[in-house]
C-alpha cells in the first residue's frame, strides 16, 4: 500500500466508507498509483475497457465525441471519485476522460478489482453494484440531455 492511500479521498467515498484497515490495506494494494500531466487521455470512447480509476488529485474531464467531430463535456471529476467504472461491466469505455489539471490517479484491472470486491463481505459486492447501476443511468442520462442540447442548438442555428 502507498503512502498516501490511507490518507486518499477515494476512501470516503459511499463505496469504500464501511471498509476495515485490513480491507483498505488490500485495496491498496488492487490499485497502482501514478502522476498525470495536464492533456493527458485516460482512456478513448469505443476503447477496450480495462481498468478502474480513483482520482486522488488533479482534476478529469469526461467527454462525449459529437458527429460535428467536437467534445461535449458531459462530467468534471475532482479528488476522491472513481472512474471508468464501465470496466466492471462493459466491454469498452462509452465516453473519452482526459486530465484537466497534473495529478495523480490510481488504477486497477478489472479483474482485480473484481477479485477484491469477491473476497469481501457480500454487503460490499451490492453497494458496488447498486452504486455501479446508479452511475450508469446517470451517464446515459447527461448523454441524453447532452444530444438533446446539441439538436436543438443545431435546430436554432438553422432557422
Amino acid at each position: 500500500m502507498g503512502p498516501l492511500c490511507t490518507e486518499c479521498p477515494v476512501l470516503k467515498s459511499v463505496l469504500f466508507r464501511g471498509l476495515t484497515h485490513e480491507q483498505i490495506t488490500r485495496l491498496g494494494c488492487v490499485f497502482r498509483p501514478a502522476r498525470y500531466r495536464r492533456n493527458q487521455i485516460l482512456f478513448f470512447e469505443g476503447g477496450s475497457a480495462q481498468h478502474v480509476f480513483a482520482l486522488h488529485s488533479g482534476l478529469v474531464k469526461v467527454v462525449k465525441a459529437l458527429e460535428n467531430g467536437k467534445d461535449r463535456i458531459t462530467r468534471v471529476l475532482f479528488p476522491g471519485e472513481l472512474f471508468g467504472l464501465e470496466a466492471l461491466t462493459e466491454a469498452t469505455y462509452p465516453l473519452t476522460a482526459v486530465t484537466l489539471r497534473d495529478g495523480e490517479i490510481c488504477a486497477a484491472t478489472r479483474d482485480e478489482v473484481l477479485n477484491f470486491l469477491r473476497a469481501n463481505p457480500p454487503e460490499t459486492v451490492s453497494r458496488t453494484l447498486s452504486i455501479l447501476r446508479r452511475e450508469q443511468v446517470l451517464d446515459a442520462r447527461g448523454r441524453r440531455l447532452n444530444i438533446q442540447d446539441v439538436a436543438k442548438l443545431q435546430a436554432a442555428a438553422q432557422r
